[in-house]
């Protein structure tokens, strides 16, 4: 391990995902805890032999344990040396590490944690594989994750939440509404129809908010939500809709603070009022540049390499480009398009373009 490696983390302290760990088919022992001392036995005799350990127990596994390893858990629990959670095992998990400058062992890539927790340091990360010679254990290998990825996962996080097994449920493709005379926020903040995902009760959506069953308001047409990055930031969202294009450019862009921010300091003088006509069919997004002053490229996602490939220019005499789940469509010289990896989108549609830049309209419109 090399000298930045050891000053990010302390290899001493390892914070064990214990229900990924006893669940690895890849593992030589038996399903259980004996799967558990093979990989710290492992992590003693290859990382750090007197580590300090962190087992963390996701309550599910019980279920799944021998009666007498339920007892051995139980004991460790008793004794501070093994903790059960019944939720949050993955923030305990993540907790302990962070504070106690540690590091996690398990095979979970933890996305649906990583837009929140600051410092995300990719060297506290180790997991474990098995070859002829036995288990080893070590850094896990960076995957390049994409920004599509770690949103697809918050969502099936939530979905599992609120009782949504799969996403492609045809309940996911109606638009409701919460009715209910109770009061609920959810209701006030999505008046017309529900941009989030609905609870699922026996096959019945129930607003989120009130608790109260969802009233059906027909088909919910294909959609994609779209991110504004520039410098690895994002500045906005916005969602298209089947059969209403975009005309994309300074004149037509999401309410964001910090996208008027540096529009006022000129970060985007090279964005055309009207840049890039962007449309969606059946959830596949379409893009052309409005004219062949107005320069677009395409970075392809390679999934077999997980890295970008080479920037390809768009031209308006080539029609509109399918731009794949996890490609950068580039407008101008600093501004990027991604798709979120949302199903439900819960950004505003644009409105129609309007007579000014959005941060000049912030200088004259108090």
């Amino acid at each position: 391990m090399n000298r930045a490696t050891k000053a990010a983390v302390d290899v001493g302290i390892v914070a064990v995902d214990v229900a990924n760990v006893c669940r690895d088919t890849t593992l030589p022992a038996r399903f259980g805890l004996d799967r558990l001392d093979l990989v710290l036995d492992a992590w003693s005799r290859q990382i750090y032999e007197h580590a300090e350990v962190y087992p963390v127990v996701d309550r599910t596994l019980m279920a799944e344990l021998s009666r007498v390893e339920r007892r051995r858990v139980k004991a460790s629990c008793a004794r501070q040396e093994m903790w059960v959670r019944r939720r949050g095992a993955d923030d305990l998990l993540l907790d302990l590490a962070e504070e106690l400058g540690g590091c996690v062992l398990s095979r979970d890539r933890f996305l649906d944690h990583r837009r929140k927790r600051a410092g995300w340091i990719k060297e506290r990360f180790f997991s474990w594989s098995v070859d002829a010679a036995g288990v080893r254990v070590g850094l896990r290998p960076s995957r390049n994750t994409q920004r599509f990825d770690v949103s697809r996962r918050e969502e099936q996080k939530l979905a599992a939440s609120r009782g949504i097994v799969d996403l492609r449920d045809p309940s996911m493709r109606r638009r409701w509404v919460c009715v209910s005379a109770a009061p609920c926020e959810t209701r006030t903040a999505n008046p017309v129809f529900l941009r989030v995902l609905p609870v699922l009760q026996e096959g019945t959506p129930h607003c989120p908010g009130c608790g109260h069953a969802l009233a059906d308001r027909g088909e919910r047409p294909w959609q994609a939500e779209v991110k504004l990055i520039a410098d690895e930031a994002e500045l906005g969202r916005f969602t298209i809709e089947q059969d209403d294009p975009i005309e994309f450019g300074r004149a037509i862009l999401p309410n964001s603070p910090e996208l008027d921010r540096r529009g006022r300091r000129g970060q985007f003088s090279d964005l055309g009022r009207v840049h890039v006509n962007l449309r969606l069919d059946r959830g596949q997004l379409l893009a052309s540049p409005a004219d062949d002053g107005h320069r677009v490229w395409v970075q392809r996602w390679d999934a077999s390499e997980r890295r970008f490939e080479r920037r390809i220019e768009l031209h308006p005499r080539d029609g509109f480009t399918p731009i794949g789940l996890r490609d950068k469509l580039l407008i101008g010289s600093r501004l990027e398009l991604h798709r979120s990896g949302r199903s439900v989108a819960e950004a505003e549609t644009l409105g129609l373009p309007g007579s000014e830049e959005p941060w000049q309209a912030m200088k004259t419109t108090k």
